[in-house]
């Protein structure tokens, strides 16, 4: 399992992708039902809608950080990751339930307190280098055990 999860954090950015889209469906699946439920048909798309908002902040996030990776673009990437990240979800919620309406009285805000945590866990998790990156680009690695600054380490 670890080896899966390990090849999909190094996986292409279309994997990625798709593994961000599973993911909110298959939370989506778990929501629904009870969505149904407590709103009725209203109630389903209030949770679509926060399904779609957390999920189009994720998605730009992530390809903001592809775009970006490495060391001269890195802090652009992971700034302009978590502004995606933090205005298309949140920005979309607070404008719904300024407006009002039947969405915002389904539970719009509730919603995306269930799918914002997934998505940001799942998309940051795909954001990080794969294990042991982070030190052979600090100038470090690790060998027999024992930790070595490499010629380019400072």
């Amino acid at each position: 399992m670890k080896e899966k999860l390990s090849k999909l954090q190094r996986g292409g950015v279309l994997l990625q992708l798709a593994a961000l889209v599973l993911v909110v469906a298959v939370a989506f699946a778990v929501v629904a039902p009870v969505a149904l439920y407590l709103s009725g048909g209203i109630g389903l798309a209030s949770a679509a809608v926060a399904a779609s908002l957390c999920l189009a902040g994720a998605l730009v996030a992530l390809v903001a950080a592809r775009l970006f990776h490495g060391s001269s673009g890195g802090l652009a990437g992971v700034l302009l990751g978590m502004a995606a990240r933090m205005v298309i979800p949140l920005g979309g919620g607070f404008a719904c339930h300024v407006q009002g309406g039947p969405l915002a009285e389904a539970g719009l805000l509730y919603y995306l307190l269930v799918f914002y945590p997934i998505t940001l866990a799942l998309e940051t998790w795909l954001s990080l280098p794969e294990t042991g990156s982070a030190r052979r680009c600090c100038g470090t690695s690790m060998e027999n055990g024992k930790e070595s600054v490499t010629a380019d380490g400072v």
